[in-house]
């Protein structure tokens, strides 16, 4: 019926020693500012492995993952807004496999990208409003 059932027998699972440092600074009663930073070393990664022409889940070798993140949030009560606050969350990641299959570096896509968005909410939450895009940059 053309069906294929197949496993990988040797498929390990993914793990990783994750390292993180948090920089964070308060102004005021309501404003704070947080910078971050988080290294990953992963064993086994996991992505798609080509079988016999087809694809299947495998490891393809050791990586890493670099992030750098930046949190800020600001009271808007100067502008006249009581209780409203506007915030922003973004985050900067780069990551490196090295495969098995070769020896060559390769880089998981998106390779880099920024996650960024602001957020504005109104007096006592009554409304709000976001964003998040997401930039992939392959450069």
């Amino acid at each position: 019926d053309g069906t294929v059932s197949a496993g990988n027998l040797e498929l390990r699972p993914q793990t990783a020693w994750v390292f993180e440092a948090v920089l964070e600074r308060r102004f005021g009663k309501d404003s704070a500012a947080t910078l971050s930073y988080r290294h990953e070393r992963i064993d086994n990664v996991l992505d798609r492995i080509a079988i016999d022409g087809l694809d299947a889940p495998g490891n393809i070798g050791p990586g890493r993952i670099n992030a750098i993140g930046l949190q800020l949030g600001l009271p808007l009560g100067g502008l006249g807004l009581e209780g409203g606050r506007i915030a922003f969350s973004g985050e900067w990641r780069a990551s490196r496999v090295r495969g098995i299959c070769q020896p060559d570096r390769r880089r998981r896509a998106p390779r880099r990208s920024l996650d960024a968005g602001p957020r504005i909410s109104g007096p006592r939450h009554l409304w709000a409003h976001g964003s998040s895009p997401l930039w992939p940059t392959h450069s």
